[in-house]
């Protein structure tokens, strides 16, 4: 039996010494074979899920401010024309609640 591959299986340290132990080890443990564009994938996919997050709290804050009473909408446009600074951290929420701050300048 010739020897392609050779190294210890970074889940269990079984020895991997050939493509059939290889495959083996992957199905094994749950894994795929690595594929370069899979980095490529996930950035992808994150920069999608940010961008619809995002898409989700405009929505979310838009409909709150046209929900606002008249007075109150009139007031943070007083605020907002006035040079309020906006600082809006997003936070994992089972960490902390989203954090707004506002800083009238």
């Amino acid at each position: 039996m010739q020897q392609d591959i050779c190294y210890d299986s970074p889940i269990d340290g079984r020895p991997i010494t050939s493509k059939q132990a290889r495959q083996e080890d992957l199905a094994r443990s749950g894994c795929v074979e690595y594929d370069p564009e899979m980095k490529t994938d996930y950035r992808r996919r994150i920069d999608a899920e940010e961008k619809a997050l995002d898409a989700t709290v405009d929505h979310f804050v838009d409909s709150q401010i046209a929900n606002m009473p008249a007075r109150k909408r009139e007031k943070l446009d007083a605020e907002m024309k006035g040079g309020m600074d906006i600082e809006t951290t997003r936070i994992t929420p089972e960490v902390k609640p989203l954090k707004v701050e506002v800083n009238h300048g």
